[in-house]
């Protein structure tokens, strides 16, 4: 029999109190409970702290509201309010009248904390097969700050449901306040949901959990210890912090059993604290069977300080690791987010998404920022062969997919649904200045309106077809989502049709007032581009990236070929304070050939270092160059190395041919003489004693203005050369700038190079300085004599010369 309790309630307003007298009915086999009239303190704290909360379909707000409400809706639920009065005080005695004599029922109603103890009471014996459990109301354990409980424990101790069969629903009430702290193998809000089991449409929030087992197996998380059934539909805030045990998750420390179970539509918005080895924001670790993880979200932290020397911890956003645990899981992870944060002590094993995979896992639509931390150092996952797992092994495991790693404020508001594959129509909600949520138990201001967004398509792309060729935004915006994980090794993409990303002025997008869509890279620092980019002659307009990432341009890392392409009314800056990053309106790092581009972009670097016109970094230790280009916007950095058309050039054989200049280079660096700038290269030096670079510039003109802020190594066409260049046919004209004095390059023994090193550095040949009046109009033809007039250079009237491929 289904078992239905309801509440009749009066209230009456009195000073500073509120004074509540009810009647609790019972089935119709049971006489009715009387409980006589309740006072509560409206000025006390314990009234405070349920102000504001949602009980049922209304808001608590002030006493009068609060008597309004009830006058108005004589069916308002207030036994939360009952039991947050008493909670502190009076210990909680369990209730089993509910399951008492009705052992044969399918279904039980719970609706305080007594009722919630005498479930976990009758659980120890009863694993509740075949039986439903249901919350007819939101339920309040303990007042207080979960996160201080492991000081000072509150006044009630939950003891884990224990292994349970059925089914539990929560039907979107919240428990809250519940505090473990034990050294039982299994840990959480049930202690071990088996195979058979349900647990959905839950909030459980400040709460807390802890294991304290020093030694041995243990599993933690704040919904379920161990889970090898379903969990669906479920919110934890709850602070979960584990000892010596192994596995802990955010929702479950392990999943298992050999069958087909998973984790749906759950969100985890606290903190996983441990000292063991497997660790995961959803689940710590998934040992076996067929499962998923599907629509699930992380927002909170994981935090591993395992330290066991010559081991590992395996720590992940979502995952602790895949591992058998008995028999080889099957994982399919799919339409997920993190944007928590993972620290860790060891150097190895942590992933943002996942820490380890030993097994199979596919990856479909996931995405994750990839904010991890060693407070020991760095994070070096030597074998993070796919983006967002710490560690991958190569034995015989398999991974189809990747997650694609994107920086946190590209994803907040309309970002979320324009540059992610996410359900936006049944289970995500972009969120105004945050990051999407889940519908189910959205907190943010949801945006609803999505006329006129342009969002990735991917649609076009099939794995076994080559040439693709891109016509709208939506299917360039797809191409740079896809790249995140493809790198298009012997593919062709071409551009259809001009395409604009964003329209407005791109002198205004630097305070970051556009409000639309922020550009994502194609290709990553560890996915780059491989396969051949054709503009086909057309232009790209609007695109605005401002971002930390380390790759950073229209591509972020291109080893493949860039070809016939205008880039117009368009602006990149990194923000990337301190390590290397890479910034070029073109691509931040190109290791393959970039041929016939114009940009007039504006390029903003902080003390990242190495930034270009076109290219930040002209990298590989191969034969590769950029040739019939132009740039014709401006550098401005506070980093060590920039340049009009490339900032650095540190290995391999390369060549810049038929370059032009007529941007502006400024350099902010006041540190000693670290700054090299260059009208068209920043420096030629090496990264390492190998490999080291010997470069071709021939038939290239600049004139473009350098400006520094320190006394040297700026030079009108390279700022410093460290090791083997030669010019032939390049011209500059010397308009340099020292904002703070004069150049004084003491070092600059060859005309328009800055510095060049006497230690085993070799030029051949010299760029020629000339005048710009000279250069204008026809009379270029006699002051530029090496330059191809034929067939790639253009003379312009009352003008300098520019590439006749971009003369219209």
């Amino acid at each position: 029999m289904k078992r239905v309790l309801r509440n009749i309630l009066s209230i009456g307003l009195c000073a500073a109190m509120i004074v509540v007298s009810f009647v609790i009915l019972s089935g119709a086999d049971k006489p009715a409970l009387t409980a006589s009239a309740e006072a509560i303190d409206t000025t006390s704290p314990l009234f405070t702290k349920v102000k504001g909360h949602l009980l049922k379909s209304y808001t608590l707000t002030s006493e009068e509201a609060l008597a309004a409400d009830v006058v108005n809706d004589g069916a308002v639920d207030l036994l939360d309010l009952l039991t947050l009065k008493t909670a502190p005080s009076v210990p909680i005695v369990p209730d089993t009248s509910w399951y008492t004599d009705h052992e044969s029922d399918t279904e039980y109603i719970l609706y305080n904390a007594a009722q919630l103890y005498g479930f976990s009471q009758v659980s120890q014996s009863n694993n509740f097969s075949g039986k439903t459990v249901k919350l007819g109301g939101n339920i309040l354990v303990n007042v207080g700050v979960a996160s201080t409980w492991d000081e000072t424990a509150p006044d009630h101790v939950w003891t884990p449901i224990g292994q349970f069969a059925g089914t539990f629903n929560g039907q979107g009430y919240t428990i809250s306040g519940l505090y473990v702290k034990n050294a039982a193998a299994n840990t959480g809000f049930f202690s071990d949901a088996t195979a058979t089991s349900t647990i959905k449409n839950l909030r459980l929030e400040n709460s807390y959990f802890e294991s304290t087992m020093a030694s041995g197996l243990a599993f933690l998380g704040s919904v379920a210890g161990l889970t090898a059934g379903n969990i669906d539909t479920v919110y934890s805030s709850a602070t979960v912090v584990c000892g010596a045990a192994m596995e802990s998750g955010g929702i479950t420390g392990r999943m298992y059993a050999t069958g087909a179970s998973g984790i749906k539509n759950c969100w985890f918005d606290g903190s996983v604290t441990t000292d063991g080895q497997y660790s995961g924001g959803i689940v710590g670790r998934i040992a076996m069977g067929t499962k998923t993880l599907q629509n699930c979200l992380n927002t909170g932290t994981v935090t591993s300080n395992y330290a066991v020397t010559d081991a590992v911890a395996w720590v992940g956003g979502l995952c602790g690791a895949i591992q058998n645990g008995g028999a080889d899981p099957t994982v399919t992870i799919s339409d997920c987010l993190n944007v928590g944060k993972v620290t860790v002590r060891l150097a190895g094993g942590a992933g943002s998404v996942l820490g380890r995979n030993r097994n199979t896992v596919t990856f479909t639509n996931v995405y994750s920022t990839n904010d991890i931390t060693n407070t020991n150092g760095t994070v070096d996952n030597t074998t993070n062969t796919v983006p967002g797992v710490g560690n991958h092994s190569t034995n015989n495991a398999t991974v189809n997919g990747a997650p694609v790693i994107v920086a946190k404020a590209t994803l907040f508001g309309y970002g979320g649904y324009q540059w992610t594959q996410l359900d936006f129509t049944g289970y995500w909600a972009a969120i105004d200045g945050a990051v999407p949520e889940l519908k189910s138990f959205g907190k943010g201001t949801p945006l609803t309106d999505f006329t006129g967004r342009v969002r990735a398509d991917t649609s076009w792309y099939t794995t076994n077809t080559s040439p693709y060729t891109l016509t709208t935004a939506e299917q360039l915006l797809g191409f740079s989502l896809l790249s995140q994980t493809v790198n298009f090794a012997g593919k062709t993409v071409n551009l259809g049709a001009n395409i604009t990303v964003n329209s407005g002025d791109v002198a205004s997008w630097g305070d970051g007032t556009l409000n639309k869509v922020a550009w994502l890279p194609i290709g990553t620092i560890s996915v780059a581009f491989a396969g051949t980019f054709n503009g086909q002659g057309h232009t790209v307009s609007g695109v605005c990236l401002k971002t930390g990432t380390a790759g950073a341009g229209f591509f972020g890392n291109a080893n493949g070929s860039i070809s016939n392409l205008r880039l117009e009314n368009s602006y990149f800056e990194s923000t990337m304070a301190s390590g290397i990053a890479y910034l070029g309106s073109i691509a931040g790092i190109a290791s393959g050939n970039v041929d016939t581009v114009y940009s007039n972009a504006a390029v903003v670097c902080g003390a990242a270092t190495e930034s270009g016109g076109l290219v930040g970094r002209v990298t590989g230790t191969g034969t590769s160059g950029i040739t019939n280009s132009w740039f014709d916007g401006s550098v401005t950095t506070d980093g060590q190395y920039s340049g009009g058309i490339v900032g650095r050039i540190p290995m391999g054989t390369k060549t810049l041919e038929n370059c032009l200049n007529t941007g502006t280079v400024t350099s902010n660096t006041t540190t000693g003489d670290l700054a090299y700038a260059g009208g068209l290269c920043g420096a030629i030096q090496s990264i390492d004693a190998t490999n080291l670079p010997t470069v071709t510039i021939n038939d290239s003109l600049n004139v473009g203005k350098v400006t520094v802020s320190v006394a040297n190594a700026a030079g009108s066409v390279l700022g410093r050369n460290r090791h083997t260049v030669s010019f032939t046919d390049v011209y500059s004209t010397n308009d340099i700038t020292n904002i703070n004095g004069t150049v004084d390059n003491t070092t600059n023994t060859v005309p328009g190079v800055g510095n060049h090193s006497t230690n085993g550095a070799t030029v051949t040949g010299a760029p020629a300085i000339v005048a710009e009046a000279a250069i204008l109009g026809n009379d270029a033809a006699t002051a530029l004599t090496g330059l191809d007039f034929i067939s790639k250079w253009q003379m312009v009237s009352n003008g300098t010369p520019i590439l006749k491929s971009f003369a219209n």
